[in-house]
C-alpha cells in the first residue's frame, strides 16, 4: 500500500498533522526569558524544548519538501497512478488494489502512524543541552570571548587590551587601527562571526537567522558599491551649534531629535563643556564637534549648558542619547510592535485552541464525508455495472439494498434497548460509586473508633500495670514479714533448744559439784580452816553460794603446803 504515490502523500499528510498536534503544546509552554534573573532549571528546560521542537520542525519541513515534489509530478508518476484508476477496467483495477490492500492490513494489522518513540515532546532537560555551552556561557546567557580576545592581542600592531576592555570594543571595527587589519584580522573576523552564529543557533535555536544575516550581507554590499565603504555617518543628539559673541550657542533644535524629546535644551543656549571637556572659546566648526557629540546609535553624551546673560545666566546639565528621529521613531514603533506582538501571542494561543478543535471536528467530518462518498460512489458504480449488464441483478441488489436498510433499522432498533441499558448500567454504576464512598466514610469512621479504643486500652493497660506493681511491691512485703516471722520462730526455737541445754548442763554441772564437795570433804578432812567461810568468800568474788562453796572447797592450802600436788579439774571454778 505504501508504495502508491497517493498513499505515501497520505502518510506524510497525517506525519506532518501529528508532529503539529505533539508539538503545540509545548510551543505554548515556551515562555521562559533570558534575563540573568531567571533560573537555570528553567532556562536548560527551555533549551531543551527549543531544541526538540526544532526537530520536529525539520521533520514537518522535510515532509513539506517531499509533498511538494509530490504535487509538482516531474516524472508524471502520479499522473501515470491516477490515469490506472480509470478507464474501461476501472472495476478491475480497483478489486486489484482492494485484494493488496486486504493483505498489507492482513500483514500489519496494527498500523498506524505513532510519533518517534511513541511519545510526545515534554519539557524534560536534554542532558545534551548542558554540553553544548562552556561555563562561561551560562546555557546561552552570556558570550565567551577569551579565544577571539587572545586572537585580537596577538594580531600584529594590535593593543594588548584586558578582557573587559574587549567586550566594550570587539564590536567598534571603526576603532581598529589600518595596520592591523591584514590576512590575520579577516581570519580573525571570520572565527568572531563563526562563534557569534554558532552561540547564536545554540542559545535560541528557533529563530531563523540565515535570511537576516543574508539581508545584512546584500544591505552592505550594495553600500559598499554606492558609497566604497561600510561607514555610514553617526548619528547626534538633534542639535545645530552656531558661533555668536564668542561664544557657542545652540542655533537649531531637529524635530524629532534627542533634544527635542528631551524639552530642555532652547535655541539661544550655550554650550559649556562635552562629556566633561570644557569647549569654551573654541570654534563652532561642525568638523570640531563631529567626533565628540556623534555616536553609535542608543550611545550618550553629556552636555553642560548655560542659559541667559548676567546675574540671571544659570547652568544646567543634561545626558542625551545619540540617534536620528528616525531611530527613536523606529523606538518607538518597535515597542508599539511588542505590545501589539503580545496582543496578538495571546489572541493566537487563543485561536489556536479553537482552531485545534474545529479542526478536529473538521477531520471527523471530513473523515464521514469520505467515507460516505466512497460507499456511495461504489454502490452508484456496482448498480450502474448491474444495470448495464443484468436486470434481475439489479433488481436482487435493489432486494438485498432494502434488505440492508431493514437489517439497518431492526439493527437500529434492536441498540435502542442496549443503550437504555447501557444508560442504566451508567446510573448502577454512579449508586455504587456513591455506595463506595459511603462505605469508605464508614471504614474510616471505623478505624477513628478503633483508634480512640485502642487509645482507651492503653490507658487502661497502663493503670493495670501500676495496680500490678503495687500488689506486686505489697506481695513483696508480705513475703519479707512472713520470711522475718519464720526466722524469729527458728531463733525461738533454737533458744529453747539453748534453754534445754543449759538446764541439762546446769543439772550436770550441780551433780559435779555435789561430787567435788563429797571428795573435797574427804580430802580436806582435818585440816585447818583459814580466812572467812565460803559465803564470805563468794560474797567477796560476787558469785553465787553453790560457786563460792566449790571455789571455797577447791582453794589450795597455805604456801607451807605448796609443794602437795593437787589435779587441775580442783581449780576449773
Amino acid at each position: 500500500m505504501s508504495s502508491t504515490l497517493i498513499e505515501q502523500a497520505r502518510t506524510m499528510h497525517e506525519e506532518m498533522e501529528v508532529t503539529d498536534l505533539i508539538t503545540r503544546p509545548v510551543i505554548a509552554h515556551v515562555t521562559v526569558s533570558r534575563f540573568p534573573q531567571v533560573g537555570m532549571n528553567k532556562i536548560v528546560k527551555l533549551l531543551a524544548t527549543e531544541a526538540k521542537v526544532l526537530s520536529q520542525v525539520k521533520k514537518i519541513q522535510k515532509s513539506a519538501s517531499l509533498l511538494k515534489n509530490s504535487y509538482e509530478d516531474k516524472d508524471e508518476g502520479k499522473k501515470h497512478e491516477v490515469a490506472a484508476m480509470s478507464g474501461s477496467e476501472v472495476f478491475g483495477g480497483f478489486y486489484s488494489r482492494l485484494r493488496e490492500l486486504r493483505e498489507y492490513h492482513r500483514k500489519f494489522p496494527n498500523l498506524y502512524y505513532e510519533p518517534d518513540n511513541n511519545e510526545d515532546i515534554t519539557l524534560e532537560d536534554d542532558p545534551e543541552i548542558l554540553d553544548k555551552f562552556s561555563g562561561e556561557e551560562m546555557h546561552g546567557r552570556f558570550l565567551d570571548l577569551n579565544e577571539n580576545h587572545i586572537q585580537f592581542i596577538n594580531l600584529k600592531n594590535a593593543r594588548a587590551v584586558s578582557y573587559e576592555v574587549y567586550l566594550n570594543i570587539f564590536l567598534d571595527f571603526a576603532s581598529v587601527p589600518l595596520n592591523v587589519k591584514g590576512m590575520k584580522y579577516k581570519n580573525y573576523l571570520k572565527s568572531l562571526k563563526s562563534y557569534l552564529v554558532n552561540f547564536l543557533e545554540r542559545a535560541q535555536p528557533l529563530v531563523d537567522f540565515a535570511t537576516p544575516m543574508k539581508n545584512a550581507e546584500d544591505e552592505a554590499l550594495a553600500k559598499f558599491a554606492k558609497n566604497g565603504s561600510l561607514q555610514s555617518e553617526q548619528p547626534g543628539i538633534g542639535l545645530f551649534f552656531h558661533e555668536s559673541g564668542g561664544r557657542i550657542r545652540v542655533k537649531t533644535i531637529v524635530s524629532g531629535g534627542s533634544a527635542e524629546r528631551d524639552g530642555r535644551v532652547q535655541v539661544g543656549d550655550i554650550l559649556i563643556a562635552i562629556d566633561g571637556t570644557d569647549v569654551r572659546g573654541q570654534s563652532a566648526n561642525p568638523n570640531v564637534f563631529r567626533n565628540m557629540i556623534t555616536g553609535p546609535e542608543g550611545s550618550t553624551v553629556r552636555l553642560k549648558m548655560l542659559r541667559g546673560e548676567g546675574s540671571n545666566a544659570f547652568g544646567y546639565e543634561l545626558e542625551l542619547v545619540r540617534g536620528s528621529p528616525e531611530y527613536f521613531a523606529r523606538l518607538e514603533q518597535e515597542k508599539r510592535n511588542e505590545d501589539e506582538l503580545t496582543e496578538l501571542k495571546l489572541q493566537l494561543k487563543q485561536a489556536l485552541a479553537e482552531e485545534q478543535q474545529v479542526a478536529e471536528e473538521v477531520d471527523r467530518i471530513k473523515r464521514l464525508l469520505i467515507s460516505e462518498r466512497q460507499d456511495k460512489e461504489m454502490r452508484d458504480k456496482d448498480v450502474a455495472v448491474l444495470e448495464q449488464t443484468f436486470d434481475e441483478d439489479k433488481q436482487q441488489l435493489t432486494e438485498a439494498l432494502r434488505k440492508v436498510e431493514t437489517v439497518k433499522r431492526d439493527v437500529e432498533a434492536r441498540l435502542a434497548p442496549v443503550q437504555a441499558r447501557e444508560q442504566e448500567l451508567s446510573e448502577e454504576l454512579s449508586r455504587q460509586i456513591e455506595k463506595d464512598r459511603l462505605r469508605k466514610e464508614y471504614i474510616e469512621e471505623l478505624q477513628k473508633r478503633h483508634e480512640e479504643r485502642k487509645i482507651q486500652l492503653e490507658q487502661q493497660l497502663q493503670l493495670i500495670r501500676k495496680q500490678a506493681a503495687m500488689m506486686l511491691e505489697k506481695k513483696k512485703a508480705e513475703h519479707d514479714a512472713l520470711w522475718k516471722q519464720r526466722q524469729l520462730e527458728e531463733e525461738r526455737e533454737l533458744f529453747r533448744e539453748m534453754l534445754e541445754n543449759s538446764d541439762s548442763l546446769a543439772g550436770y554441772v550441780h551433780e559435779m559439784q555435789a561430787r567435788m564437795n563429797t571428795i573435797n570433804a574427804g580430802f580436806f578432812d582435818g585440816m585447818p580452816q583459814f580466812g572467812s567461810s565460803s559465803s564470805s568468800l563468794g560474797a567477796a568474788r560476787g558469785l553465787t553460794s553453790g560457786q563460792a562453796e566449790l571455789v571455797a572447797t577447791s582453794t589450795p592450802p597455805n604456801k607451807g603446803a605448796a609443794s602437795q600436788s593437787y589435779p587441775d579439774q580442783y581449780f576449773l571454778a
